[in-house]
């Protein structure tokens, strides 16, 4: 049998990236999950921390994440770093995770917008995830905040939000996310939305169809 239709069960190979502003909100446990349920599923997955300070998805050894400590320094991006992740990304065979860290949000998601690799990716058949939490609580408006930098910039409908509701409700004036002004004048860049149940299995088969 072919190695790609091991790792994807005869689909388009995937890529992941984790993005969010605003630090401490489940950034790395998100792709943790994300990577545990492909990893457990197809039986190979491959990972990348890129969190120069704090690299949560790279201490799952069992996932052979590959830490890029370097991948921005003092708010600008390596360039030699980047690339071969880049290559890399295209290149892999399955599933590919991206895990990044608060502080290098802007630079990060600007070089990918600069060098239109989203666009990239789907000309090599990729599909493209860009996975957001947003948080509950005292988090909950730089989280959106975040979400909305994230969605209004992207041309692609490849935004997959999760809602964590550890530090507090989800809600905006008694309504649910999916009714919240953002989450609708966004709905043509979102591909869905998890609630706090985070039930990766079902989510990531809705989001792949």
């Amino acid at each position: 049998m072919p190695k790609e239709t091991i790792a994807t069960n005869g689909r388009k190979p995937s890529v992941h990236i984790v993005l969010q502003a605003k630090g401490g909100v489940g950034k790395s446990f998100v792709a943790a999950i994300i990577a545990q349920y492909f990893f457990n599923r197809f039986g190979a997955v491959q990972c990348f921390d890129t969190d120069p300070g704090n690299a949560t998805l790279a201490q799952y050894k069992a996932l052979g994440v590959e830490h890029i400590g370097d991948l921005i320094k003092s708010g600008v991006i390596n360039q030699k770093r980047f690339d071969p992740l880049v290559e890399k990304l295209l290149d892999g065979e399955g599933v590919s995770i991206v895990d990044t860290g608060a502080a290098t949000f802007l630079p990060f998601w600007n070089y990918i917008l600069e060098n239109e690799i989203l666009s990239l990716l789907e000309h090599q058949d990729r599909h493209a995830y860009l996975h957001c939490v947003v948080a509950g609580g005292q988090a909950l408006v730089d989280t959106l905040n975040g979400l909305e930098r994230l969605a209004q910039t992207s041309d692609k409908r490849a935004v997959v939000v999760w809602l964590n509701e550890y530090f507090g409700e989800v809600c905006e004036g008694g309504r649910a996310f999916d009714q919240f002004k953002l989450a609708q004048d966004l709905a043509p860049k979102l591909v869905g939305f998890q609630d706090s149940q985070w039930n990766c299995g079902g989510a990531v088969d809705r989001f792949r169809r």
